[in-house]
């Protein structure tokens, strides 16, 4: 017996043709457009308001998806069958735009594929827009802002603090020239900021040391006006492993307002980088 919360068809309903071909006439087939999802699940709405009913119609919300792709499943968790659903993997970008293809060869199709291009940054980050007009959109291009340089190795941050993720900033480190001409490396590590606080908007509530990732060999020291270490550390990462203004040498107390003094090494033999910072 069939419970109230049950999709029951009529016979009339259904028909005597048989949409799907496999040689059961819809009335008795559980499945009438042969798309794997039961015709007891699809009912007889008509989701994308093409006439033809969801337990009859192999591409429920016309997509261009075929329901026998999409599938029952919940991909983004959402309430929605992926079938049904727009948004299947819930990153912002319609199901109708991503598509079935499978931009990164992950075994994952897009429309399912958080990360559609592989480059470790979402799609959902990276959008459907086309920073660099190439005619393909962020979240399938591997160098979105066309500077020769991959997102991959640009990343999602944002070193310049100028409310441009990396992946879309033609000049990074905020410098004033193009990352299209200093190229991967960029033009080697430099201190960018000589004042620090805790009121700093970020990232320059820390002394910030530009492209320091290339060098992870690095030695970082911090001395005061008078000669005395304050702080040092190796592999330095302007991230958790970073000069805030707190010592490390005795203590880890705020410094005193004032001026300091650093040396970068970069472990690869080149010149050593020296330069003051103002702690407030």
């Amino acid at each position: 017996m069939k419970t109230v919360m049950e999709t029951v068809f009529s016979d009339e309903e259904e028909g005597n043709e048989d949409i799907d071909n496999d040689g059961t006439p819809d009335y008795k087939d559980e499945d009438s457009d042969g798309d794997g999802i039961s015709d007891e699940d699809e009912g007889t709405k008509d989701s994308d308001g093409d006439g033809i009913p969801d337990n009859e119609d192999t591409d429920s919300d016309n997509d261009g998806i075929p329901d026998s792709e999409e599938g029952n499943g919940d991909s983004d968790g959402d309430g929605e069958p992926d079938y049904l659903d727009e948004d299947s993997d819930g990153d912002g970008i319609k199901d109708e735009d991503e598509g079935a293809e499978d931009s990164d060869e992950d075994g994952v199709p897009d429309y399912i594929d958080e990360d559609s291009d592989g480059d470790g940054i979402s799609d959902e980050d990276e959008g459907d827009q086309d920073s660099d007009n190439d005619g393909t959109p962020d979240y399938k291009d591997e160098d979105s802002d066309g500077d020769g340089i991959s997102d991959e190795e640009e990343g999602a941050g944002d070193l310049d603090g100028d409310g441009i993720p990396d992946f879309k900033d033609e000049d990074s480190d905020g410098d004033g020239t193009p990352d299209s001409v200093e190229g991967p490396q960029g033009d080697g590590a430099e201190v960018l900021n000589n004042v620090l606080s805790p009121s700093s908007p970020y990232p320059y509530d820390r002394l910030q040391i530009a492209n320091i990732e290339m060098y992870p060999n690095n030695h970082v020291q911090v001395f005061s006006r008078w000669g005395t270490k304050v702080w040092e550390t190796k592999s330095y990462d302007n991230n958790s492993n970073a000069f805030f203004g707190i010592g490390n040498e005795s203590g880890s107390s705020r410094l005193p307002s004032g001026t300091y003094f650093f040396i970068v090494d970069l472990g690869d033999g080149s010149e050593l980088i020296k330069g003051f910072v103002n702690v407030q």
